[in-house]
């Protein structure tokens, strides 16, 4: 019997890929968004933040979490891995 979690795994994978361009090309389409994000610590000290941008009509997305596991949480550094996430999803047209 052929092991159903590598095929799974890999459509996952092919999944998301394909449902965050498609969340991007959406979120393009906007002119006025909102960017924010939380952070929290895991039992494990992990730095852990979700990122969500909102719409006008308040429809939030999750785009991105970070695990700074090791890394700087200072605000030059947050500031860098935000930057990205706005580069990737909000100035792309």
């Amino acid at each position: 019997m052929p092991n159903r979690s590598k095929f799974f795994g890999v459509h996952l994978a092919v999944e998301a890929t394909a449902v965050a361009s498609k969340i991007a090309a959406y979120l393009a389409t906007f002119i006025h968004l909102t960017l924010s994000f939380d952070g929290w610590s895991s039992k494990g000290h992990d730095k852990i933040y979700s990122v969500h941008i909102t719409t006008p009509l308040w429809r939030s997305f999750f785009v991105e979490g970070l695990i700074l596991t090791g890394l700087s949480t200072a605000g030059d550094a947050l500031f860098g891995y935000l930057s990205d996430v706005c580069i990737v999803y909000l100035f792309r047209k």
